[in-house]
């Protein structure tokens, strides 16, 4: 009796363990840098190019090359939240929604970072 309850557990939690990773893949490939435009009150907040480089989605894990050499890597959920940072301490959060990924990250204390990439 316990084995026939163990491998009835099992076979339940394997289709939802597929399921989630399904989800997270569904937002797999490579994004092209659409925008890239900054805000704040600090005059050195200035975008270091209009458009952020590649962005390439492989498995639930986000990354690309910032500006500067700052390598950014992080996760998306399979609702589609992004959060990645930097190793020069750049922290970005946004979305996957719709074949685009928008969101922004913070370039010190007044200045404010709003990318845009799309499939």
């Amino acid at each position: 009796m316990r084995q026939l309850i163990l491998v009835t557990a099992v076979a339940i939690a394997l289709p939802v363990g597929a399921a989630r990773a399904q989800a997270v893949t569904t937002y797999d490939g490579t994004y092209k840098g659409v925008s890239l435009t900054t805000s704040g009150g600090n005059r050195e907040c200035v975008a270091p190019t209009p458009v952020p480089g590649t962005l390439t989605i492989a498995n639930g894990v986000v990354q690309w090359a910032g500006a500067g050499g700052a390598a950014y890597q992080g996760t998306v959920t399979a609702q589609g939240i992004v959060s990645a940072r930097s190793g020069k301490g750049g922290v970005f959060t946004g979305k996957v929604e719709g074949g685009k990924v928008s969101g922004g990250t913070n370039y010190g204390a007044n200045c404010t970072g709003n990318f845009v990439w799309q499939k």
